[in-house]
């Protein structure tokens, strides 16, 4: 795609205009793009799994490349949209505010309480498992939990990195009174009970497994 950068998108380049360059192994038609909007003045981001640039991507494969660049892209479009004002906020965990930087960019952090369940967290190919001996199998099953709680104290750890540099950068955090967050926890109770309920069609007990985690968070949290 580096010849389309000819049909009229360089006569828009010009001094500071920001182009993002991705550039798979050794794509040179997209080298030569490159140093063509420099030559212009852009002020260039590049991608990139073979040559130096500002975020080096550790793949060969161009599948792989695509999907991580595509995911790069996205975070760094949350950032210019909250710098410009683009978009009023967004939602996402206290962590991003520092491994995203988006304590740079918000003025305030309203806390709504939501947090992810325990889960090993981690995604193996269906054949590479198959492929794993009956033994090592067992390794990963036996410590399902206890890899949850790790990986649950690793997040937690993050999201208080992530407040400490939010309130560095001077970002006010915002508690919501218990009726604000009952208010809002309502519309979510919502969509749970609707995905719930798609479960329940398909035969697994999803609305069972709702009441009773909620049962037991109003238990625990009183």
């Amino acid at each position: 795609m580096g010849g389309e950068l000819k049909h009229g998108t360089l006569a828009l380049i010009e001094k500071g205009v920001p182009v993002i360059c991705l550039i798979s192994n050794k794509d040179y038609a997209m080298v030569s793009n490159k140093d063509e909007v420099k030559a212009r003045h852009a002020r260039v981001i590049q991608l990139s799994n073979e040559f130096e640039s500002e975020i080096k991507i550790n793949t060969t494969n161009d599948g792989k490349f695509g999907i991580l660049a595509t995911v790069i892209g996205q975070l760094l479009t949350y950032y210019v949209a909250l710098e410009k004002g683009t978009i009023d906020g967004l939602f996402g965990p206290y962590e991003a505010l520092k491994s995203l930087r988006l304590g740079e960019v918000v003025d305030y952090c309203t806390a709504l309480n939501i947090a992810n369940g325990l889960a090993a967290q981690r995604i193996m190919n269906l054949n590479s498992w198959n492929r794993l001996p009956p033994d090592i199998q067992k390794v990963f099953e036996d410590n399902i939990e206890w890899w949850g709680y790790e990986i649950q104290k690793c997040l937690e750890n993050a999201d208080q990195a992530g407040i400490e540099y939010a309130k560095e950068q001077g970002v006010e955090f915002i508690e919501l009174s218990p009726e604000d967050l009952n208010k809002f926890y309502s519309l979510l109770e919502i969509v749970a009970l609707k995905d719930a309920a798609e479960l329940d069609a398909k035969g697994l007990p999803g609305t069972k497994i709702f009441r009773e985690t909620r049962r037991l968070i109003g238990l625990y949290s009183k």
